[in-house]
């Protein structure tokens, strides 16, 4: 975060971080931002559990040819929303102002 890596230089970004937050939201500040957070960690987790479990019935039941080890059909229709999602939350998150936090 700190060009010199210090714990004043952290704490001074927090503090900027933080005041950008409540002119943007008075009453909650950076709090919204954190709760935001939460709920992206509780539904990527449920993703996840669901992408485990088509995971563990694709290699139950894989597709494809005979030989033993058919192509397991989840992974491709799994980099394609991987990649969707990603675009759609950086897409957020550039949009979003964070102060003096950069993301590029």
């Amino acid at each position: 975060m700190s060009s010199s890596g210090s714990p004043c230089g952290a704490s001074a970004i927090t503090i900027s971080y933080e005041a950008q937050a409540r002119l943007h939201d008075p009453i909650y500040g950076c709090v919204s931002h954190i709760f935001a957070l939460q709920q992206q960690v509780v539904n990527l987790q449920a993703q996840l559990e669901i992408l485990k479990q088509q995971a563990a019935q694709s290699i139950i039941y894989p597709t494809g040819n005979c030989s033993g080890f058919g192509e397991v059909s989840i992974y491709p229709d799994l980099e394609q929303h991987l990649n969707s999602f990603n675009q759609d939350h950086l897409k957020e998150l550039q949009s979003a102002n964070f102060g003096y936090i950069s993301f590029s």
